[in-house]
């Protein structure tokens, strides 16, 4: 009798944790999408989260450097990560979401520096550039021998070095570089400096979740995050959390059919 009990309650617990599964989802703070600001984590977190709630699925985001992200991830230490780029490499390791999201990558110079930048790498390989640790500025970038790149933790300190002359360029995404350089005052209000976004832009990306494929129930996962996108589109809620964020209804409307 008390093995029949015992037998009942794991079988009970173990259908209870699988109905209630909660993921540990990493990423990195990456303005306007992703923010550890006062304002809130932002609105692909609240995308994200919803998507997730809709299915029954409890999650919580952990803001770490990049780097980590990925290795916590890709090891299984966490269940997804937030805020990637696709890459053929990365493809190889994760399981990609649908696009979430959409980015621009370009480089980032001081107004005073005259460089030229005409959209072919080559026209830059006598400038020093700074980079994020396993950023994925463009496969074309990552893969050019012939740039002289500095490797750092994040674009906030590319931009700093810039800012203080230690390299020529810093390479990132648009927004989230105009972002730090808005909301972060890493300029000094006294100086006359200036940083500007040079176009063209290196690359457009899409953002997605991913989750590793090491993981035995990730394809079972992404299907879960999957309907969960299509159940808060069609119910409304998708539209609330983009208007609690201030898009406009031209931005709502835009990013509801993209996100298709």
């Amino acid at each position: 009798m008390i093995k029949n009990l015992s037998s009942t309650l794991l079988l009970f617990f173990s259908v209870n944790v699988l109905a209630h599964p909660s993921w540990q989802i990493v990423t990195q703070s990456f303005p306007p999408y992703i923010s550890s600001e006062a304002s809130g984590n932002s609105w692909l977190v609240d995308v994200t989260q919803a998507a997730l709630s809709s299915q029954n699925i409890n999650s919580t985001i952990e803001l770490t450097s990049w780097s980590r992200a990925i290795k916590l991830t890709e090891r299984s230490k966490r269940t997804a990560l937030l805020g990637a780029y696709y890459s053929k490499s990365r493809n190889e390791v994760f399981y990609y979401s649908r696009a979430i999201a959409q980015a621009k990558t370009g480089f980032f110079k001081r107004s005073d520096n005259k460089i030229k930048y005409n959209g072919v790498l080559d026209s830059i390989k006598n400038h020093s550039i700074c980079a994020g640790k396993n950023y994925l500025v463009s496969e074309e970038f990552s893969n050019n021998k012939d740039l002289i790149v500095t490797m750092s933790e994040d674009l906030k300190t590319c931009l700093t070095l810039l800012i203080n002359g230690r390299v020529e360029l810093a390479a990132g995404t648009k927004k989230n570089g105009e972002h730090i350089l808005k909301e972060q005052a890493l300029i000094p209000a006294s100086s006359q400096i200036k940083i500007e976004y040079m176009e063209p832009n290196i690359a457009k990306h899409n953002v997605h979740l991913i989750i590793a494929k090491a993981d035995k129930l990730g394809a079972e996962k992404l299907a879960a995050f999957e309907n969960g996108i299509d159940k808060i589109k069609a119910n409304g809620e998708l539209q609330k959390i983009l208007k609690k964020h201030h898009f406009s209804q031209q931005e709502i409307a835009d990013y509801i059919a993209f996100i298709k």
